[in-house]
């Protein structure tokens, strides 16, 4: 089986956590890292000592050089609708983070592009089962 290529965006808190968990999983590459930041994403690689195969701050950029099957974007809410506009348009279908985006408008314009351009984007639910969540809510 080919492993599929993922291009992670965002390099804090929660890019960390999903290039620790995509590094682990023998069916996906961490193809490409990228951040807003110049030099964050190699910076959180190697302070997980994982390596991926390309590290930049520029999208479109990436998404041509990386050629990746998917992108998780754990990007600030506020980049999220750009993001996610930019990879769909490209083909590539998106994981994106939660809040989907800072405005149900923005959030159409999401799902609006995913429809006309058939590619798939879905938004992850990771902390929906956290027990601490729900004991909260209890």
């Amino acid at each position: 089986m080919t492993q599929l290529r993922a291009l992670l965006v965002g390099a804090g808190g929660m890019g960390k956590t999903w290039a620790k968990n995509i590094s682990t999983n023998t069916d996906v590459t961490l193809a490409g890292w990228i951040d807003i930041r110049p030099g964050a994403a190699a910076a959180g690689a190697a302070e997980l000592n994982i390596q991926a195969q390309y590290y930049g701050n520029d999208l479109a950029v990436a998404l041509c050089t990386v050629k990746p099957d998917f992108v998780v974007d754990v990007t600030i809410p506020e980049a999220h609708h750009d993001v996610t506009i930019a990879c769909l348009e490209a083909g590539i279908p998106v994981i994106g983070e939660k809040p989907m985006a800072v405005s149900m408008d923005q959030a159409r314009r999401m799902v609006a592009a995913s429809e006309r351009t058939s590619v798939r984007y879905m938004v992850s639910q990771s902390r929906r089962y956290d027990a601490r969540l729900w004991a909260y809510v209890a």
